[in-house]
């Protein structure tokens, strides 16, 4: 299976019988350095007879109907099939967008920007949009990867990489925080979705997306369950209360996305051999980037919070106090939780300015959750707060 941080090479794909080889330079942005082969003209590789080519063995040959052989008549290895350079460019973009989001979760973490970019809606919704993006990719390579069999041991290698990382960031996150560790995040789904959606890359494109409209609809037909409140079964996505975590990303309704994602495949198969889509290449510099970054996503993705972080960690000294940014920062993450109660957005928003203006440079201030207060502490606080609800929230006492 070809995750979107791996390639779907499509090797054991059968060539269409009557093609010409293209051979396609080792160097071009399909494959990487070195930067001679990148300078070599495609033209000129074309006119290169198969026997040429396989003499040389610098190339790899695209979707063909005749076997290169060499000059004693050997024939070469089944060739492959040429990649789709716009689902590289789609894999590259949502990674950057990734590690953007990321950036401004850690400074917004360390109240280094006015927008508290966990509860901001506009962000969560910035979120979303990168994990479907991902999500759907994994269906879309899947398909792509199986579309003339599967490989069971290639399969359960890169299995077995997506479920090791997954274990590594939750380890990593207990350590952190093991109130919000991550138990079951992105590269938790996108393993169990490498398994599950092995059941429908040979189902009728229409039943698999039907069946993903459904999988997406699920939560909001059923409801909330309290019976999935077990911890070995919040993954599923019908958890009343699931813990709080960095990063939820459930079997429903995300896994829907990958049976979508599948669908897309299939019907790349199936229709895109001979199109511009199929013929597109990277170009220019930025494409040949995305490229670049779409063809190696998990360690891209593992090694970039860390990186984000300990930069973060360096410049915070040198960034002086900012009290419009921290009362921006406080109330952005205060009014979700007044909201919580009832009241309305004015009144939410005068409140938690109130008690911004009462804890800022004091000992509170450093508090970041109820259990951390000292009785004292917790004696001021609640005095403060009956303060600052007097007047615009009656019901408070």
């Amino acid at each position: 299976m070809a995750l979107p941080w791996q390639e779907h090479d499509g090797s054991h794909d059968n060539p269409a019988p009557g093609k010409r080889i293209v051979p396609v330079p080792v160097g071009s942005p399909w494959t990487g350095p070195p930067r001679a082969a990148r300078r070599s003209h495609y033209i000129a590789c074309a006119a290169l007879s198969s026997t040429t080519a396989a003499r040389m063995g610098a190339y790899r040959f695209g979707a063909s109907g005749m076997s290169a052989a060499d000059h004693s008549g050997t024939a070469s290895p089944p060739q492959t099939a040429p990649r789709y350079g716009i689902i590289d460019v789609a894999k590259g973009v949502a990674i950057l967008a990734m590690v953007g989001y990321h950036a401004a979760f850690d400074l917004s973490l360390r109240r280094l920007i006015g927008v508290d970019v966990i509860n901001d809606p506009d962000w969560t919704i910035v979120a979303r949009l990168i994990a479907g993006t991902f999500v759907t990719l994994v269906g879309v390579n899947l398909a792509l990867s199986t579309r003339n069999g599967l490989r069971p041991r290639r399969h359960l290698v890169r299995f077995a990489m997506i479920a090791g990382s997954a274990a590594l960031v939750s380890f990593a996150t207990f350590r952190f925080d093991p109130s919000t560790f991550i138990y079951f995040g992105i590269l938790h789904l996108i393993a169990v979705a490498s398994i599950l959606g092995l059941a429908f890359v040979r189902l009728p494109p229409l039943v698999t997306a039907l069946t993903g409209l459904a999988i997406l609809l699920a939560p909001h037909v059923i409801g909330d369950l309290a019976a999935f409140d077990a911890p070995w079964l919040v993954w599923i996505g019908l958890s009343a209360n699931p813990p709080p975590s960095l990063d939820y990303v459930p079997l429903l309704p995300w896994f829907g996305l990958s049976l979508l994602g599948i669908a897309a495949g299939r019907l790349i198969v199936r229709y895109a051999a001979g199109t511009p889509f199929a013929a597109w290449r990277p170009e220019t510099r930025v494409n040949r980037w995305l490229v670049a970054a779409g063809r190696w996503t998990l360690p891209i993705y593992l090694v970039h919070q860390p990186i984000l972080f300990g930069m973060i960690l360096l410049v915070e000294p040198m960034i002086p106090p900012d009290i419009d940014r921290e009362r921006a920062h406080f109330v952005g993450q205060c009014r979700p939780a007044c909201a919580e109660q009832g009241y309305d957005g004015p009144s939410c928003t005068s409140f938690c300015t109130c008690l911004f203006e009462g804890i800022y440079d004091t000992d509170l201030f450093e508090v970041t959750s109820p259990g951390q207060l000292t009785p004292d502490q917790s004696t001021r606080f609640d005095a403060l707060r009956r303060q600052c609800s007097a007047g615009l929230m009656p019901g408070e006492r």
